[in-house]
């Protein structure tokens, strides 16, 4: 944002810099294709727009305008108090991303889950599509057919006891040059040119907008030793942060996902595809999160927001009753 325009009123704010800081790391035509987009009406727009800049309704929100007594979240607030300790405020990043609520753990769980599969089927329909892949984001029951399993195989990593390797849960393990077939055969006879066959890790978390980087740093460390005893055992294991696919809670995607995809085998315009499709992806989440959020504390009987005196009520963006649009006073 330019504060020279609009006649000079526009002021560079917290969250225009911060814009200034993240973009740079950020694909601005994946990440903006909500403006264009034919799925994206002018609901779910202004409902983004207003979360990316911090007007996204929430408790604290609400509280800073004298709209609601507390801004505590309502949803687990009772889980603290049994554990001892302080509830967290309700802010918009405590709903995306940390609420303890079981209804919104299990949203944010299947909201990650449908992220890798979209990018483990975009891998499947490209060049290397007869790779081999495993996946960690559904059942064993419901694991597509191109996928061979859940976690690594002993073979790939036979010095790590199965109790261990059991824990270690990539979200996908794709090797693209290794055909399924040619792979059954390595549990009896492991390959002798293992640097043939480059391993890719690939770790999907979602993020704050503004802080893909702190992610990235955390996914980092999450597989290291997983991919430590590989590399020991004479493997080519790439994991870095060209591995990381960080997805905004709004939307936002990372310059070096389209570029990952292209590598793997995808064709250019199915790489940009996907990219689209995991940021709509991303915003209906969000959207449909805080729609569940005001939906449990209505069931919960927490007030979403209490009336003025004198003021007519209206509706809020996750749909519960309000007083009037929240206001500097004055």
């Amino acid at each position: 944002m330019n504060a020279e325009c609009c006649g000079g009123y526009a002021k560079h704010t917290l969250y225009t810099t911060k814009w200034a800081e993240a973009s740079p790391n950020l694909d601005p035509r994946a990440s903006n294709a909500y403006m264009t987009h034919p799925a994206a009406g002018h609901s779910l727009r202004r409902f983004i727009q207003n979360a990316r800049h911090g007007g996204m309704i929430c408790p604290s929100r609400l509280a800073l305008f004298k709209l609601r007594d507390s801004d505590q979240c309502g949803l687990c607030a009772h889980i603290h108090r049994s554990r001892g300790t302080e509830p967290e405020r309700g802010t918009a990043g405590h709903l995306t991303g940390h609420c303890s609520h079981p209804k919104l753990v299990g949203a944010r769980i299947a909201k990650h889950n449908t992220a890798v599969r979209i990018i483990a089927e975009c891998l499947h329909h490209g060049n290397n599509g007869g790779g081999y892949m495993i996946m960690d984001a559904t059942s064993r029951a419901d694991l597509p057919e191109y996928c061979a399993g859940l976690r690594p195989p002993s073979w790939l990593c036979p010095q790590i006891s199965a109790g261990d390797r059991d824990r270690m849960r990539p979200d996908i393990l794709f090797i693209p040059k290794l055909p399924r077939s040619t792979a059954e055969r390595f549990v009896t006879s492991p390959p002798t040119d293992k640097s043939a066959y480059p391993v890719y890790l690939i770790e999907v978390g979602y993020a704050s907008d503004l802080h893909h980087s702190e992610k990235v740093i955390q996914k980092q460390a999450q597989h290291a030793a997983l991919a430590a005893a590989m590399r020991a055992d004479g493997w080519t294991v790439h994991y870095d942060t060209a591995q990381i696919v960080t997805l905004g809670h709004g939307g936002t995607i990372p310059r070096t996902l389209e570029p990952l995809l292209k590598e793997l085998g995808v064709k250019p315009q199915s790489a940009k595809n996907c990219c689209t499709r995991l940021h709509m992806h991303s915003l209906t989440a969000l959207k449909g999160t805080a729609s569940l959020y005001y939906k449990l504390e209505q069931e919960m009987g927490i007030a979403h927001a209490r009336r003025r005196s004198g003021s007519q009520g209206g509706r809020t963006q996750g749909g519960a009753t309000s007083g009037p649009h929240p206001r500097k006073p004055g």
